[in-house]
């Protein structure tokens, strides 16, 4: 969710760097628990339980690597950089994009009401 709002106004390029990195992050966290798991697994000191909560722990981190590793190609192949970044391939912001201004009944400091 925090992506949807970190996109915009993002260059693509940037964009798609600071995702990659992100990728890369996660490519690291998920070798070193299959890792951990692998050496408590091996010492004996982990039940199936908690060995089967590590693994869930190794596959959420290899979901999000293949996941970024799509949207980073999805990014790549978009035909106008600034269609990648906004909602159903837009080239321009619509109004409906932009979020509403709350409404307020209470008169502006600046405006006076007249009697």
């Amino acid at each position: 969710m925090a992506l949807t709002f970190a996109a915009e106004g993002m260059d693509l390029a940037e964009l798609r760097d600071t995702l990659r990195a992100r990728r890369n992050r996660l490519e690291i966290s998920a070798v070193e628990l299959a890792a951990e798991l692998d050496r408590l697994t091996a010492k004996g000191y982990l039940g199936v339980f908690q060995a089967a909560i590590m693994r869930r722990g190794v596959m959420h981190f290899e979901t999000e690597v293949r996941w970024h590793d799509a949207l980073d190609a999805e990014l790549a192949a978009a035909p106008e950089p600034r269609a990648a970044l906004l909602p159903n391939g837009a080239s321009e912001a619509r109004p409906s994009d932009e979020p509403a201004a709350p409404a307020s009944s209470a008169p502006k400091a600046d405006e006076t009401t007249e009697t």
